[in-house]
């Protein structure tokens, strides 16, 4: 692809001259640079064709830094026609509600086209219509932002209660001698599953499993409380670094089988 660099530093008129000489379409800047852009197209764009036909030629367009407001994604909308879908459902594929958690989909032109020669797993991946299910569970509040509460194949489902892994590690990693906390669930015969954690603390913590517990009371719901605590000094890991879950799942659930045995 073509990189266009407008100027030694930036400027907004030096941008828009780039948009419509070189017609991109892909724009990278900080919030402050698309809301100076915008307003000044706001003004440009009924007065030169040119310059709106180039607009409507975007693909995407790129934010970094800071937050961006309600408004400047209503003008990036209106003005250089991005169609960068995004929506949270439900298991059965309908809108949820604001605040209510749900699995969030994508449509975009930049969305993987199939798992090579796996016809299956791109039909789990991807709608007939070309929406894409991330996996990632998310909650969209009214304002149009959305958080990132964990993953599906993560979340606990104990005595018909969803538990989501991200909310207890938080909480957990506001104490002073904990320096990571995995939680994930183990099966139980009862319960579906119980809530599990995998614990680093620091070098002088004298913590126990009856006083992180006790810790925990009154501050998340009862349900929430890890019924099983492991301290452990490192995490089983993929080679990019990321904790394998489930590999701490299946070690306790054997360590809770053999103590049944």
């Amino acid at each position: 692809m073509t990189l266009i660099l407008p100027g030694p530093s930036y400027k907004k008129e030096d941008t828009i001259k780039a948009l419509e000489k070189h017609r991109c379409n892909v724009l990278y800047g900080t919030p402050t640079m698309h809301i100076d852009i915008c307003n000044d197209l706001k003004k440009l764009l009924p007065e030169f064709p040119k310059l709106r036909k180039a607009c409507k030629d975007f693909k995407v367009i790129v934010s970094g830094g800071a937050l961006c407001t309600p408004a400047l994604f209503e003008d990036i909308y209106n003005i250089f026609e991005c169609k960068v879908q995004v929506k949270i459902v439900d298991k059965e594929g309908k809108m949820v509600n604001f605040g209510e958690p749900g699995e969030v989909w994508f449509r975009s032109f930049g969305n993987l086209l199939e798992y090579w020669a796996d016809e299956k797993k791109t039909k789990e991946a991807k709608t007939s219509s070309n929406w894409f299910k991330s996996g990632d569970l998310m909650v969209l509040t009214e304002d149009g932002y959305g958080t990132i509460v964990g993953r599906i194949k993560d979340v606990i489902i104990r005595g018909g209660e969803n538990i989501f892994p991200s909310e207890i590690e938080k909480f957990l990693l506001e104490h002073p001698e904990i320096l990571d906390a995995q939680v994930f669930g183990v099966k139980d015969v009862r319960m579906g599953e119980e809530v599990a954690v995998a614990i680093k603390l620091t070098k002088s913590s004298t913590m126990t499993e009856t006083t992180l517990k006790e810790h925990c009371k009154g501050k998340i719901s009862y349900f929430k409380i890890p019924k099983y605590v492991k301290f452990v000094d490192e995490y089983p890991t993929t080679p990019s670094g990321k904790v394998k879950k489930y590999v701490l799942k299946e070690t306790l659930e054997k360590e809770l089988d053999s103590q049944k045995l």
